[in-house]
């Protein structure tokens, strides 16, 4: 899910994306998702391609979408999760909610 919006201080319009980990469904104490996240950041366009560019082209990851369940389960791909997240603009907030 993405929107767009521009913060009256900034020069150049963002957008927010959004993502979700970990929904098995509408039942939420299903023992099967210990965890629910959803997460999201607000960077320009521009600044999304270019980290997203650079993590496959550098990390060799196939194909065009970065999958954090595909991501984590190497060394690399954990590598290349912790690069992100350290290019990302702060502020960042992040919530784990166990249910």
């Amino acid at each position: 899910m993405t929107a767009c919006y521009q913060r009256p201080d900034q020069q150049m319009a963002q957008t927010i994306y959004c993502d979700e980990s970990g929904f098995t469904g509408n039942d939420l104490s299903n023992v099967d998702q210990p965890h629910f996240v959803y997460a999201a950041v607000a960077i320009t366009p521009e600044e999304a391609d270019e980290i997203k560019d650079r993590v496959i082209r550098e990390y060799r990851v196939n194909g065009s979408e970065l999958k954090g369940k595909n991501l984590v389960k190497y060394a690399k791909g954990r590598r290349a999760v912790s690069e992100i997240l350290h290019k990302v603009p702060r502020p960042r907030i992040f919530l784990d909610t166990e249910l």
